[in-house]
Protein backbone atom coordinates (compact mmCIF):
# COMPACT_ATOMS: atom_id res chain seq x y z
CA UNK A 1 0.00 0.00 0.00
CA UNK A 2 3.16 2.32 0.32
CA UNK A 3 3.51 2.81 -3.25
CA UNK A 4 4.37 6.06 -4.88
CA UNK A 5 4.05 7.88 -8.31
CA UNK A 6 7.75 8.18 -8.85
CA UNK A 7 7.77 9.82 -11.95
CA UNK A 8 4.83 12.56 -10.67
CA UNK A 9 1.50 12.29 -10.40
CA UNK A 10 -0.39 9.88 -12.62
CA UNK A 11 -4.21 10.03 -14.60
CA UNK A 12 -6.97 8.28 -12.48
CA UNK A 13 -7.97 5.00 -14.70
CA UNK A 14 -11.96 5.27 -15.20
CA UNK A 15 -14.27 2.93 -16.61
CA UNK A 16 -16.49 4.00 -19.70
CA UNK A 17 -19.35 5.13 -17.05
CA UNK A 18 -16.30 7.62 -15.22
CA UNK A 19 -16.18 4.77 -12.48
CA UNK A 20 -12.69 4.36 -10.99
CA UNK A 21 -11.35 0.77 -12.09
CA UNK A 22 -10.37 0.05 -8.01
CA UNK A 23 -9.93 1.60 -5.19
CA UNK A 24 -8.15 4.59 -4.52
CA UNK A 25 -5.68 3.04 -2.15
CA UNK A 26 -4.54 0.42 -5.02
CA UNK A 27 -1.65 1.18 -7.58
CA UNK A 28 -3.96 -0.34 -10.18
CA UNK A 29 -6.02 2.81 -10.03
CA UNK A 30 -3.70 4.94 -11.51
CA UNK A 31 -1.49 5.14 -14.59
CA UNK A 32 1.94 6.20 -13.80
CA UNK A 33 5.22 4.50 -12.57
CA UNK A 34 5.20 3.48 -9.32
CA UNK A 35 8.14 2.38 -6.63
CA UNK A 36 8.38 1.56 -2.96
CA UNK A 37 10.88 2.63 -0.54
CA UNK A 38 11.09 -0.52 2.03
CA UNK A 39 13.95 -2.10 3.07
CA UNK A 40 13.43 -5.11 1.19
CA UNK A 41 13.84 -3.10 -2.34
CA UNK A 42 15.71 -0.18 -0.87
CA UNK A 43 19.45 -0.17 -2.66
CA UNK A 44 20.26 1.58 0.61
CA UNK A 45 20.85 0.20 4.03
CA UNK A 46 17.12 0.89 5.76
CA UNK A 47 15.73 -1.24 8.78
CA UNK A 48 11.96 -1.91 10.17
CA UNK A 49 11.81 -0.08 13.48
CA UNK A 50 8.37 -0.22 14.80
CA UNK A 51 4.77 -1.13 12.41
CA UNK A 52 2.16 1.60 13.52
CA UNK A 53 -0.66 0.24 11.22
CA UNK A 54 -3.03 -3.18 11.68
CA UNK A 55 -4.97 -4.17 9.00
CA UNK A 56 -8.14 -4.79 10.92
CA UNK A 57 -10.41 -6.23 7.59
CA UNK A 58 -10.51 -6.27 3.83
CA UNK A 59 -14.42 -6.89 2.55
CA UNK A 60 -16.43 -5.71 -0.61
CA UNK A 61 -18.58 -2.18 -0.39
CA UNK A 62 -22.21 -3.66 -0.86
CA UNK A 63 -23.67 -0.35 1.28
CA UNK A 64 -25.26 2.11 -1.09
CA UNK A 65 -24.75 4.40 1.51
CA UNK A 66 -20.93 4.38 1.45
CA UNK A 67 -21.29 5.13 -1.86
CA UNK A 68 -19.20 8.61 -1.93
CA UNK A 69 -16.71 9.94 -3.53
CA UNK A 70 -14.16 7.13 -3.53
CA UNK A 71 -16.69 4.84 -2.04
CA UNK A 72 -18.30 3.10 -4.78
CA UNK A 73 -20.82 0.44 -4.24
CA UNK A 74 -18.65 -3.00 -5.05
CA UNK A 75 -15.76 -1.72 -4.71
CA UNK A 76 -13.38 -3.34 -2.17
CA UNK A 77 -12.37 -1.40 1.26
CA UNK A 78 -9.72 -1.68 3.90
CA UNK A 79 -10.60 -1.34 8.15
CA UNK A 80 -7.77 0.05 9.42
CA UNK A 81 -6.42 1.63 12.67
CA UNK A 82 -3.05 3.61 13.07
CA UNK A 83 -2.15 7.25 14.44
CA UNK A 84 -3.14 10.22 12.28
CA UNK A 85 -2.27 13.79 12.26
CA UNK A 86 -3.27 16.97 10.48
CA UNK A 87 -1.10 17.67 7.53
CA UNK A 88 -0.85 21.31 6.23
CA UNK A 89 1.20 22.93 2.89
CA UNK A 90 4.20 24.72 4.04
CA UNK A 91 5.93 24.90 -0.01
CA UNK A 92 5.96 23.63 -2.46
CA UNK A 93 9.51 21.83 -3.76
CA UNK A 94 9.90 22.36 -7.27
CA UNK A 95 13.68 21.16 -7.47
CA UNK A 96 12.64 17.63 -5.06
CA UNK A 97 9.43 16.89 -7.31
CA UNK A 98 7.49 17.00 -4.39
CA UNK A 99 5.27 19.28 -1.58
CA UNK A 100 6.85 20.02 1.74
CA UNK A 101 4.07 19.57 4.11
CA UNK A 102 4.07 19.82 8.02
CA UNK A 103 2.70 17.27 10.12
CA UNK A 104 1.33 18.61 13.00
CA UNK A 105 1.80 16.83 16.29
CA UNK A 106 0.36 18.59 19.38
CA UNK A 107 0.41 22.86 19.65
CA UNK A 108 3.58 24.41 17.92
CA UNK A 109 5.47 21.00 17.40
CA UNK A 110 5.15 20.23 13.62
CA UNK A 111 8.05 18.11 11.55
CA UNK A 112 8.06 18.58 7.14
CA UNK A 113 7.29 15.72 5.16
CA UNK A 114 7.30 15.23 1.48
CA UNK A 115 4.19 14.09 -0.55
CA UNK A 116 3.79 12.20 -3.43
CA UNK A 117 -0.01 12.73 -5.15
CA UNK A 118 -1.06 10.06 -7.17
CA UNK A 119 -2.77 12.22 -9.51
CA UNK A 120 -2.98 16.01 -10.86
CA UNK A 121 -6.56 16.34 -9.91
CA UNK A 122 -7.04 19.85 -9.37
CA UNK A 123 -9.19 19.48 -6.98
CA UNK A 124 -6.51 17.59 -5.07
CA UNK A 125 -3.37 20.01 -5.73
CA UNK A 126 -5.17 23.05 -4.42
CA UNK A 127 -5.91 21.64 -1.20
CA UNK A 128 -4.21 23.22 1.63
CA UNK A 129 -4.96 20.51 3.87
CA UNK A 130 -5.29 16.83 4.42
CA UNK A 131 -5.12 13.87 7.02
CA UNK A 132 -1.81 11.50 7.21
CA UNK A 133 -2.11 7.84 8.58
CA UNK A 134 1.44 6.82 9.38
CA UNK A 135 1.90 2.86 8.90
CA UNK A 136 6.44 2.53 9.77
CA UNK A 137 9.37 3.93 11.36
CA UNK A 138 12.12 3.38 9.48
CA UNK A 139 15.87 3.32 10.70
CA UNK A 140 18.00 4.83 7.98
CA UNK A 141 21.43 5.28 7.39
CA UNK A 142 22.23 8.56 5.62
CA UNK A 143 24.97 8.77 3.03
CA UNK A 144 24.07 12.33 2.03
CA UNK A 145 26.59 14.79 3.39
CA UNK A 146 24.97 18.42 1.86
CA UNK A 147 22.09 17.83 4.78
CA UNK A 148 21.83 16.54 8.03
CA UNK A 149 19.12 13.96 8.32
CA UNK A 150 17.30 12.02 10.25
CA UNK A 151 17.93 8.53 11.18
CA UNK A 152 14.57 7.67 12.43
CA UNK A 153 11.95 8.06 8.74
CA UNK A 154 8.18 7.62 8.98
CA UNK A 155 5.84 7.02 6.01
CA UNK A 156 2.35 6.36 5.67
CA UNK A 157 -0.23 7.60 3.42
CA UNK A 158 -2.10 11.10 2.77
CA UNK A 159 -6.17 10.81 2.68
CA UNK A 160 -9.17 12.87 2.91
CA UNK A 161 -12.24 12.55 4.21
CA UNK A 162 -15.10 11.31 1.64
CA UNK A 163 -17.72 10.41 4.32
CA UNK A 164 -18.18 10.90 8.23
CA UNK A 165 -19.53 8.00 10.42
CA UNK A 166 -22.92 7.97 10.79
CA UNK A 167 -25.94 5.99 12.13
CA UNK A 168 -25.25 3.55 9.30
CA UNK A 169 -21.77 3.22 9.40
CA UNK A 170 -19.26 3.04 12.20
CA UNK A 171 -16.25 4.20 10.85
CA UNK A 172 -14.85 7.12 9.31
CA UNK A 173 -14.42 6.71 5.21
CA UNK A 174 -10.93 8.19 3.61
CA UNK A 175 -9.83 7.94 0.09
CA UNK A 176 -6.29 7.84 -0.80
CA UNK A 177 -4.72 10.97 -2.55
CA UNK A 178 -0.93 10.29 -1.88
CA UNK A 179 2.15 8.91 -0.34
CA UNK A 180 4.27 10.84 2.44
CA UNK A 181 8.12 10.39 3.70
CA UNK A 182 10.06 12.16 6.17
CA UNK A 183 12.93 11.02 4.37
CA UNK A 184 16.20 13.35 3.96
CA UNK A 185 14.17 16.24 5.32
CA UNK A 186 15.98 18.32 7.59
CA UNK A 187 15.55 17.22 11.02
CA UNK A 188 12.19 18.73 12.84
CA UNK A 189 12.22 19.04 16.87
CA UNK A 190 8.56 17.72 16.30
CA UNK A 191 9.95 14.44 15.55
CA UNK A 192 10.43 13.51 18.74
CA UNK A 193 7.24 14.43 19.60
CA UNK A 194 5.71 12.12 17.22
CA UNK A 195 7.45 9.16 18.64
CA UNK A 196 6.26 9.80 21.71
CA UNK A 197 2.40 10.49 19.94
CA UNK A 198 2.99 6.94 18.56
CA UNK A 199 3.69 5.15 21.62
CA UNK A 200 0.90 6.93 23.88
CA UNK A 201 -1.78 6.71 20.89
CA UNK A 202 -4.29 3.79 20.22
CA UNK A 203 -4.33 4.69 17.25
CA UNK A 204 -7.57 5.46 15.01
CA UNK A 205 -9.65 3.41 13.21
CA UNK A 206 -11.51 4.28 9.95
CA UNK A 207 -12.05 2.80 6.46
CA UNK A 208 -10.00 3.39 3.15
CA UNK A 209 -12.26 3.32 0.07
Amino acid sequence: MLWFAIEGPGRRLRTAHGDPVGPMWSRASINAPVALDLPENSRGSIRLKQQLVTILDLSNNNNASLAAGAANVGMPFINLCSPIFPLSRRLLDTEAEADVWEIGIHEAKTITAKIFFDTDAQDILFESSFTCMSFLILERKTTRVSMQSRSDDTEGLVMRLVKMRDEYNSLDVYERVGYFTTSYMPVSPGFGEMRAAFKSSAGQRLRLA
